[in-house]
């Protein structure tokens, strides 16, 4: 799966939306298999074509209707975001950090988490800088996703969307990848990561060689008493 884009939850399709899309597509086809190989196999019956029918609309309809209520977001924040840029301040700003959001997708294996960007800015109506938070969380964190943390944004009160900003076009030329404390810090993670890897690893090994070797001494106990 492609890395996530900078841009809102509900601004596009993004990992979730894809994720449950590949999956209704795995079931349909899925399903349409399962179909021709037992009328292949059975010849045509009535009640098996109306379960597999029925089965589709159990599949598909939850889906539809997700699709349904994500077009519909979409709209709304296109409207959003007219009326910020039209009725809006546009400020140049620059985020200084963020704060994770809810995660577009979870399991034990993966997380694809969202972050609220925080950005300042200098806004000469009032004459001193200002810190906002994002009320809307973003599919990628700025330090991942972007070259400069300099992007441009439109003001409304306390809310504010970003409208322009330099997306990294691979991994290597993001923030995170350009910031040698960072660099230094995520090697020293995978290190860590690795040894404890190894620990585990050499863990199991030690577990399963006790293993026989208990399993031997019990046998040789069983044939020497018993």
């Amino acid at each position: 799966m492609k890395r996530q884009g900078f841009y809102y939850t509900d601004q596009r399709l993004n990992y979730n939306d894809v994720l449950i899309f590949c999956v209704m597509i795995f079931l349909d086809v899925g399903s349409i298999i399962a179909l021709f190989v037992y009328n292949a196999k059975n010849g045509s019956d009535q009640l098996t074509d109306i379960i597999i029918t029925t089965l589709l609309l159990i599949f598909n309809v939850p889906v539809l209707i997700h699709f349904t209520a994500k077009a519909i977001k979409m709209l709304m924040f296109r409207k959003k975001l007219d009326h910020f840029m039209a009725d809006g301040k546009k400020f140049r700003a620059a985020i200084i950090d963020e704060r994770l959001g809810k995660p577009l997708y979870k399991s034990e294996t993966n997380t694809v988490d969202t972050y609220h960007p925080i950005v300042k800015f200098f806004d000469s109506s009032v004459q001193r800088e200002v810190t906002l938070i994002s009320e809307l969380p973003l599919c990628a964190s700025y330090r991942d996703a972007l070259v400069s943390n300099i992007v441009t944004i439109y003001v409304i009160g306390n809310s504010f969307l970003i409208s322009e900003f330099y997306p990294a076009e691979t991994a290597e030329y993001s923030i995170d990848r350009r910031d040698p404390s960072l660099v230094k810090l995520k090697q020293k993670i995978v290190r860590i990561e690795n040894q404890i890897q190894l620990i585990y690893a050499v863990g199991a090994i030690i577990a399963l060689v006790l293993t026989f070797a208990l399993q031997l001494l019990l046998s040789w106990l069983a044939h020497k008493y018993l």
